[in-house]
């Protein structure tokens, strides 16, 4: 589950800045606020953890939010898994979602972004 909503939300990110030229902070806050109304209305009928998932899609609009010259579609779609997987076992270890959200953002897309190049040179 936070791997499908962390593609989604990176993905979305990705769409908005740079296929509707919107720029890379409002589709942050366009996806970030579209999931927070989203999972608004589910805690209504459902309880889960709300701030875990709220953080974790505000996480995933950072990853989207990469260079589509230097990252590229399948490097976001690789950085959002990578970033959920860090996500989970990061944000329990480090104080404050700031730095373990940052932290996951830019490891998942650095990995990424080495798993492209040593692809592409294989």
């Amino acid at each position: 589950m936070t791997i499908a909503i962390s593609i989604i939300a990176s993905l979305l990110t990705f769409k908005f800045s740079h296929f509707l030229r919107i720029g890379i902070v409002r589709a942050s806050t366009l996806v970030t606020l579209f999931f927070y109304v989203i999972l608004l209305f589910i805690r209504t009928h459902i309880v889960f953890d709300f701030e875990y998932f709220l953080a974790l899609v505000f996480g995933a609009s950072f990853v989207g939010m990469s260079c589509p010259n230097r990252v590229g579609f399948l490097g976001v779609f690789l950085g959002s898994i990578i970033y959920s997987g860090l996500f989970h076992f990061l944000v329990p270890m480090l104080t404050g979602f700031g730095g373990a959200l940052g932290l996951s953002a830019f490891l998942g897309c650095v990995v990424a972004v080495c798993l492209r190049l040593y692809i592409i040179r294989k």
